[in-house]
């Protein structure tokens, strides 16, 4: 029997990251359970698309679960993709291939003297019983053109040019322990909203 949470993306990467974050709980995605539930980001808010995705994916696997929502704000673009960063602020008619979508974006900061930008992401903790908490975390940064050559990362096509502030590296640049450093203000939080609710939070078999 252990702690289990449902975790509400397919996305390799991103599953990835959360079994490192959080150790003392055991993790189920969408593709473990067989469930597969398609959710409309309609709104321009990243805390109620995260709720959202939260308390449906709870109702429909009967387990608390975690889902997140981004967005990213380019500064000289008045906070332009923001929400929509998919199709862009909704400038894309339809989401492009990650592979399309990072040479999109390279051609558009291209002329941008200011390339200051930031990512915020919401991830919010859903239950059955309709409860939602929700936390946020901000990372601050430049996209750097001069590494423009290189290889994106499979789910995370900004990270061969985003370099958050205080450092030189892009994320594929860094090294797995440096990823996880970077990333301990997000993770406290996240584990403390986990220990906060841990009395909701149930056993079931492994």
């Amino acid at each position: 029997m252990q702690k289990t949470i449902f975790l509400g993306s397919n996305n390799p990467s991103k599953i990835s990251d959360y079994e490192t974050y959080i150790s003392d709980y055991r993790l189920c995605s969408p593709e473990n359970l067989g469930i597969h539930i398609e959710i409309q980001e309609n709104s321009y808010s990243l805390l109620e698309n995260s709720q959202n995705k939260a308390l449906k994916r709870a109702e429909a696997s009967g387990l608390p679960t975690l889902a997140e929502d981004t967005g990213f704000f380019v500064n000289a673009l008045r906070g332009k993709p923001g929400v929509s960063v998919k199709t862009w602020g909704g400038e894309l008619k339809q989401p492009l291939s990650e592979e399309d979508f990072f040479d999109f974006v390279k051609e558009k900061f291209k002329s941008l003297s200011d390339r200051s930008c930031y990512f915020l992401t919401v991830v919010s903790l859903g239950f059955p019983d309709g409860t939602v908490v929700s936390i946020s975390h901000k990372t601050l940064g430049n996209i750097d053109l001069s590494k423009i050559e290189q290889d994106f990362e499979k789910g995370y096509p900004m990270g061969a040019l985003f370099v958050a502030e205080g450092r030189t590296q892009s994320r594929v640049e860094l090294t797995l322990e440096e990823r996880r450093k970077a990333m301990l203000p997000f993770v406290k939080k996240i584990n403390e909203l986990l220990k906060q609710y841990d009395n909701k939070i149930t056993e079931i078999p492994t």
